[in-house]
């Protein structure tokens, strides 16, 4: 009964663990908060980045034109789920961020939706992020290079959790319209993404 108790015990402590923490492929053993010091906006916000927990309910209100209209908020409902349909116009890789504790292999897959296949302008993009936890957890390790093949210049529809990365206020089109270096339409992105469907 003792042993069975702790086998329990070290199967409930690495499922704990394994949702805290992951083994980049850089070999690097990397929390939630990633690298981002106490007291700064990314140690508050990397640990909803980094979330490993499945949506069970969504809000249907958010669709891909909402979002794509949208300006940033610091308070962005933190608890909210969606199911988006667009486009797949892009899908590259992320760069070296906090939350990834820099790693330089194991980055996240940046995927762009658009309303439809003729707004081709990055001002109506919308980004959803696949992270390296979601990427082990649900997507069997696909590659950047994986998905794009999978999803480019598709409909598609993606599940996850909503997020809006303040990061990217200026060269979002939502939030600086007048901007000399727009990428995206806004700071809302699906982020991560824990499911995507091939329409």
């Amino acid at each position: 009964m003792k042993k069975l108790l702790l086998v329990l015990l070290s199967l409930i402590s690495f499922s704990s663990y394994s949702q805290e923490h992951i083994k980049l492929d850089d070999n690097i053993e990397c929390g939630l908060e990633g690298t981002a010091r106490p007291g700064t906006v990314e140690y508050e916000i990397n640990p909803y980045k980094n979330r490993s927990d499945m949506p069970v309910t969504f809000d249907n209100s958010y669709t891909l034109s909402v979002m794509a209209n949208k300006k940033a908020v610091k308070n962005f409902p933190k608890k909210t789920a969606v199911r988006i349909s667009g486009y797949c116009i892009n899908v590259k890789q992320g760069g070296p961020e906090s939350c990834n504790c820099k790693a330089k292999k194991d980055k996240d897959t940046h995927i762009e939706l658009v309303v439809s296949s003729v707004e081709k302008d990055k001002k109506y993009r919308v980004v959803v992020e696949v992270t390296p936890r979601m990427r082990k957890h649900v997507f069997n390790g696909a590659t950047t290079a994986e998905l794009k093949k999978m999803l480019m210049k598709h409909n598609i529809t993606v599940e996850g959790w909503l997020f809006c990365d303040l990061v990217h206020k200026p060269v979002s089109f939502a939030d600086s319209p007048n901007g000399t270096n727009i990428e995206r339409a806004t700071c809302w992105e699906v982020h991560p993404a824990t499911k995507i469907t091939v329409n």
